[in-house]
């Protein structure tokens, strides 16, 4: 029952760190951020040469190299991948980061948490089943549609960030799923067990049931 726990915990943080290596691989390798970079500086470099040009035909031909750049900037920007990351991150930030704050320890527990983590993981996992899957779609249509909707094509990063979210909300699903039984059982042995306990501190007049006594134990044995 505690490895429930620990899965529940293990596949958040995972979840929560590729949210990050995500964005890292959209801006690094398939909007190319130093290409990005460079592109910037040549359109401040025209933008420079245009305010200072001094005839006609210098002025055409710095306005023409700052449309060209625009232009080649623009096209490395498409529609679905950037709803699909801001989507999981939305996602994250409202499931995968409270399971993270809530878990405690097997020796830590106490009655506020253990309610607050299940609850917590249990909206981890039923959201994550039923919505989860809209960035792995949403990455698939960067694939399917043409340009400049979507760059139309499989091949490169961009394949490999919809495999990548689409093998980690699979995973994160069946794990879950696997183990929300065992969650379940993990939350009602403690709860019952912490029951007991405040029972006995504050209620005096209070006998644990589960307590086997000498003569309860020579009675059974009789």
């Amino acid at each position: 029952m505690e490895g429930a726990t620990f899965a529940y915990l293990i596949l958040a943080i995972l979840n929560w760190i590729a949210q990050w290596g995500k964005y890292f691989i959209y801006f690094w390798y398939i909007l190319g951020l130093k290409d990005i970079v460079s592109t910037v500086n040549s359109a401040t470099a025209s933008a420079s040469s245009l305010t200072s040009a001094t005839s006609v035909a210098g002025a055409t031909d710095a306005f023409a190299n700052l449309s060209k750049i625009g232009t080649d900037l623009l096209a490395k920007f498409t529609i679905f991948i950037p709803i699909g990351l801001a989507i999981g991150t939305l996602l994250n930030s409202i499931l995968t980061f409270y399971p993270m704050v809530a878990y405690r320890g097997p020796g830590s527990l106490d009655p506020q948490y253990l309610g607050y983590y299940y609850s917590a993981c249990m909206g981890f996992f039923w959201v994550w089943a039923i919505i989860g899957w809209i960035p792995t779609l949403l990455f698939l249509f960067d694939g399917i549609f043409a340009a400049p909707l979507a760059s139309g094509t499989f091949g490169g990063w961009n394949t490999w960030l919809f495999i990548m979210e689409a093998s980690l909300w699979f995973t994160t699903v069946l794990v879950l799923s696997l183990t929300k039984g065992a969650l379940w059982a993990w939350f009602i042995k403690n709860h019952v067990k912490q029951a007991h306990e405040v029972l006995a501190k504050f209620d005096k007049t209070y006998k644990d049931p589960t307590a086997v006594t000498k003569s309860t134990t020579l009675k059974d044995a009789e």
